[in-house]
């Protein structure tokens, strides 16, 4: 078995439909407003007369995609819908290309209006580095270990051996459909033509574009509109009236992928006590909600959950609070602010790990906060800097409110006090 797994290199897995529904469901949602869109403006046919009645939901959908999801109803839902234009104009007769381009135009337009909010939201992240780095850049998936991304053999094992093992369910039926109904072409030719070239198009992205903000999120959501079309797919193989070899392995696939999901169900529904044992006190969390406002900018320690996070970007901490951190933490910065560099984040990173630790020179402290813009620091029993009662007093750090195992702090002014809870 370890000798197998050190053959694929270590790279986070393509999330699935029961990864996504469980942990980011709006990325499905988005897919399948997408899908949707897509499948209005693929069965639409050129109309004697200009009419909105398909591009007019088909674009209230694409918005909703993208206000969902940029990765999934944006970035990915643009290289499907080239796709399918492609195919639409390149099968529709030259006298009908004005009113295509009509039909496709005005969705267009009309996702754009509604989506000009989440798009005006979005455009500074396409400048989030200042220059530094691309939102998306072109890299291969990584599935071989010890083989460089752009290798002919680790290109080719993303189709031959990842999807394969990683989705067998769904991709191999999905293909033995496609090969019937293309070999044969039979009356749901077209809908499997449109749900192939979504297949295929989502499924590029994920193999060749990455993210390049925090982590390649654009390749784990982009798979999510490939699940949903060879979900369809899959489904059509397994509903065919037929006792073939090939009906028994998707059968006998679709058994073993019930159980497994079956598996993750009930690991959903029981959950995981280690992930409910807040390291901060409740009455924390009731505190500073008292002696806070919504203008506070509060410091708490970035990797205090490092001991129960899957991922470091937890916002449990301003969930329960109701208030701003001024560093959530060094992941989560880099994906939602501009102003400075992933080097200097790092940085700031390591000087809030020395603060915490009770390492730092009391002459830093104030210097630090000032840059982040902290109005009020929580610290607890388990941060090192806890015991260091000089060094606090040294940085002018005075209690706000305190309570078993918690202390929030600021900056000493004139009239600062100590409120017990």
């Amino acid at each position: 078995h370890e000798a197998v797994r050190s053959l694929f290199a270590k790279e986070h897995g393509l999330e699935t439909w029961i990864f996504q529904a469980s942990w980011v469901p709006q990325h499905l949602a988005s897919g399948s407003a997408v899908l949707i869109g897509l499948a209005l403006l693929f069965e639409a046919r050129p109309a004697s007369k200009l009419s909105f009645r398909r591009s007019l939901p088909a674009g209230l959908m694409i918005a909703a995609g993208f206000g969902m999801s940029t990765w999934v109803g944006g970035l990915t839902f643009a290289i499907c819908a080239t796709s399918i234009l492609v195919y639409k104009a390149a099968s529709t007769g030259a006298g009908d290309h004005l009113r295509l381009a009509w039909q496709w135009g005005s969705a267009a337009a009309v996702a754009i209006v509604f989506a000009s909010p989440f798009i005006y939201n979005q455009l500074p992240f396409l400048d989030l580095r200042g220059g530094h780095t691309a939102v998306v850049g072109l890299h291969p998936y990584p599935v071989l270990a010890d083989t460089h991304v752009s290798d002919p053999l680790n290109l080719a094992a993303f189709w031959l051996l990842l999807l394969p093992a990683y989705m067998p369910a769904l991709f191999i039926p999905s293909v033995i459909c496609q090969w019937r109904c293309f070999s044969s072409r039979p009356v749901a030719g077209q809908s499997v033509l449109f749900l192939s070239i979504l297949m295929y198009s989502s499924l590029a992205v994920s193999w060749l574009l990455r993210s390049q903000l925090a982590n390649n999120d654009l390749g784990w959501r982009a798979v999510i509109i490939a699940v949903l079309a060879m979900t369809v797919l899959a489904a059509l193989e397994l509903s065919r009236n037929n006792a073939s070899p090939a009906k028994y392995v998707c059968v006998g696939l679709l058994a073993i992928a019930l159980l497994d999901g079956s598996r993750f169900a009930l690991m959903n529904a029981k959950g995981n006590g280690k992930w409910m044992k807040d390291p901060i006190p409740d009455s924390a969390w009731q505190s500073i909600q008292r002696h806070t406002t919504t203008k506070d900018r509060i410091l708490s320690n970035p990797h205090g959950y490092s001991a129960i996070e899957s991922f470091g970007v937890n916002v449990m901490w301003t969930l329960k609070s109701n208030r701003n951190s001024c560093f959530q933490s060094a992941d989560f910065v880099r994906a939602y602010q501009r102003t400075w560099s992933f080097d200097e984040i790092r940085a700031i990173d390591a000087e809030l790990q020395l603060f915490f630790d009770g390492k730092i020179a009391a002459s830093k402290i104030s210097p630090l906060l000032s840059k982040l813009e902290c109005s009020k620091v929580l610290i607890v029993e388990a941060d090192r800097i806890w015991q260091s009662k000089q060094l606090l007093k040294s940085a002018n750090l005075e209690p706000v409110s305190s309570g078993a195992g918690w202390k929030l702090l600021a900056p000493s002014t004139p009239s600062a006090g100590s409120i017990a809870d």
